[in-house]
């Protein structure tokens, strides 16, 4: 604080504290021995006020006068917000103190969060992070805050408020990668210069232990003791859950990342403390890597959760936080719902990153099982290795000095889909083989035109509404417009159709907002029910042309060559073809019974022409649709047959 600032303070001041001389005694805390379980003990880490607390819990509310007294250790940037209301949203007027800001260089007083600084003043090594050092804030309910150091009368940081705000909660946070330890709210019977913690005396082994190790420990500098050492951080993968998400294509794992290194500041004796081999810690009290994900979707940063620690006497610690890790990735979905993914994840340090090294315990890394977790997804396999790389803070990196930095994991996982082929192919199997039966129906029995429009329109309905199972991809009519030109007619008949029928019900545009806007690859299953619905719809022209010509009465035969073709007696065996009756009546009425109904509609054509003869004509016309018919049934079940086995 300049002289210039501390006089203008002096002056804005002054009256206050000589017309009312306790409340200059409320800036100084006590000199009383308290004992660090007595005060109200708190632990943050990262940026986030989590638990708000009501002003009448720091012990110094008198009236519209607030003095909150408390002691923190951090390596920097210790919050303290000051608010009317709990949990107060973005945006809203609060007081927000930042002690040991930019690296423990300056402290600020703001007006919003992270935003709107109204005082700052050079703070360097104001906190420490192995120490408790303690501090008070008051603030007198007519704008003027001020803050300052345990023993000082005067404040560091002040500012005067033109518009205050009526403060009722208060909370505490760090920054990210920071670990707080705050004591606020300890009993104070007089007022003197200085407070100083006692911490209880150990009663048990466990406890003198903790004292030995922990009290001078700096969970913030290096497990080494010697400088030119790096430590190596020995992870494993526990997957409780992989899900992927096509559409943003995003993958995401659940689950827990145990890990292994040795501390070398930690090591004793198990025969000075009653054989004790292992004690338990939490993860701020001491050194724990600051691991981020590179590839991350979002920032990448803290993505451990909290969890115990165990520390043995050799120095070796055990940690198993749970994570939520989501990351890029391109998704190849060509043997879908048959199909496996690679993903990659990068994992690296966030700050020493020249002296961690990590390692990936592939053997020991495992999936749980699905009843247990619900993924679709198995994990199969899993590749690491460790790279070189360059980061936005850190370029120009020497490859031939420096250590690897990244940690490149490859996951591949494949899909569990045998109740999807189940679901997928059953329809598609039983709608395609009622198809191919029809063929075998009489030319003229208007039954296999109603069996095949009904198969076409199961197929139209199975493919949209198994939308869910073609994980969101959009309707056939359009997967084609990707593979087939827009100048083949009976595509284009095909997409107006689809849009027509299922813009009506409000379908189609609903499927349009939930899909990608980019499809790399089609899953075959879908090619295969679209190519299905073309092959149906051609068999319904084909069985509309064969009925066509078997119930129309014919003045002349086929040409000499098809009349040739189907008399011949190999293709009569192939295509199981009756024979034609020269004589003329009793094997005709056999192929068609209802002959006599169309002989009466046409009885100027008859009439024209013996019935012998005419009978002999029908005969060959009726015998060339079915083969026709037998025809398109071979090809039908080849074209089934061999996308089956593709």
């Amino acid at each position: 604080m300049s002289n210039q600032e501390l006089g203008s303070y002096l002056l804005m001041t002054h009256g206050e504290m000589h017309t009312n001389p306790k409340e200059k005694l409320q800036l100084i805390l006590t000199q009383n021995q308290i004992n660090s379980h007595d005060c109200k003990i708190t632990f943050t880490y990262g940026y986030g006020y989590k638990t708000f607390l009501h002003i009448s819990e720091s012990g110094g509310h008198k009236g519209g006068n607030i003095t909150i007294r408390f002691l923190v250790r951090a390596q920097s940037d210790a919050h303290l917000l000051l608010s009317s209301s709990p949990a107060p949203v973005e945006g809203q007027a609060v007081y927000e103190i930042v002690l040991g800001a930019g690296r423990n260089t300056f402290s600020d007083i703001r007006r919003l969060r992270r935003s709107s600084t109204k005082a700052t003043a050079r703070t360097r090594d104001l906190l420490s992070p192995v120490e408790l050092r303690g501090f008070w804030v008051h603030f007198n309910g007519k704008g003027i805050l001020q803050v300052g150091k345990e023993g000082d009368e005067l404040p560091f940081l002040f500012w005067t408020d033109p518009d205050p705000i009526d403060i009722h909660y208060f909370s505490f946070c760090t920054w990210t990668g920071v670990v707080g330890k705050w004591l606020y709210a300890c009993p104070i019977e007089k007022d003197t210069e200085k407070v100083e913690i006692v911490e209880p005396k150990p009663t048990t082994m466990t406890q003198k232990l903790r004292r030995n190790l922990l009290s001078n420990y700096d969970p913030y500098s290096l497990p080494v003791l010697q400088e030119d050492h790096h430590v190596s951080v020995l992870m494993y993968l526990n997957f409780h859950h992989v899900k992927l998400d096509v559409k943003r294509s995003v993958f995401s794992i659940d689950g827990t990342i145990p890990m292994h290194w040795i501390d070398d500041k930690i090591h004793w004796k198990p025969e000075d403390y009653g054989g004790l081999t292992s004690i338990h810690v939490t993860e701020h009290e001491v050194w724990i890597p600051e691991i981020v994900l590179h590839n991350a979707v979002g920032h990448g940063a803290n993505i451990l959760g909290h969890a115990g620690m165990t520390i043995t006497s050799e120095g070796a610690i055990m940690w198993s936080p749970s994570t939520h890790l989501q990351v890029w990735c391109n998704f190849n979905l060509d043997q879908w719902p048959n199909d496996m993914q690679t993903c990659e994840l990068h994992l690296g340090v966030w700050s020493q990153q020249d002296y961690v090294e990590l390692l990936i315990a592939q053997n020991d890394s495992v999936m749980e099982d699905e009843q247990r977790t619900g993924s679709e997804w198995e994990v199969i396999k899993m590749e690491s290795e460790t790279v070189i790389s360059q980061t936005p803070w850190k370029s120009n990196v020497d490859t031939s000095t420096s250590m690897p930095g990244t940690l490149i994991i490859r996951i591949t996982v494949q899909r569990k889909s045998k109740s999807q082929n189940i679901v997928l192919m059953a329809p598609l199997i039983v709608l395609n083989v009622l198809i191919t039966l029809s063929f075998w129906m009489t030319p003229t029995n208007s039954g296999k035109f109603s069996i095949q429009c009904l198969c076409l329109v199961l197929l139209a309905f199975f493919t949209f509404q198994n939308n869910e199972f073609f994980l969101g991809y959009r309707p056939f009519v359009l997967v084609l417009a990707r593979c087939i030109p827009f100048e083949l007619p009976g595509f284009c008949a095909i997409t107006f159709t689809g849009q027509l029928l299922f813009s009506t019900t409000g379908y189609f545009d609903k499927l349009i907002t939930i899909l990608p806007d980019y499809l790399p690859s089609i899953p075959f299953e879908v090619l295969m029910y679209s190519w299905s619905m073309i092959a149906a719809m051609l068999s319904v022209l084909v069985s509309t042309l064969v009925i066509g010509i078997s119930r129309y009465a014919h003045a002349a035969p086929p040409p000499n060559f098809l009349c040739t073709f189907i008399t011949f007696q190999v293709t009569q065996s192939l295509l199981f073809l009756p024979q034609v009756n020269m004589e003329g009546s009793k094997t005709y009425n056999q192929l068609e019974e209802n002959f006599n109904d169309v002989n009466e509609s046409h009885s100027d054509v008859i009439t024209q022409t013996s019935a012998p003869k005419h009978l002999q004509i029908q005969q060959y016309w009726i015998i060339l649709a079915t083969a026709i018919d037998h025809i398109l049934c071979l090809i039908y079940l080849i074209f089934f047959v061999s996308i089956l086995i593709k």
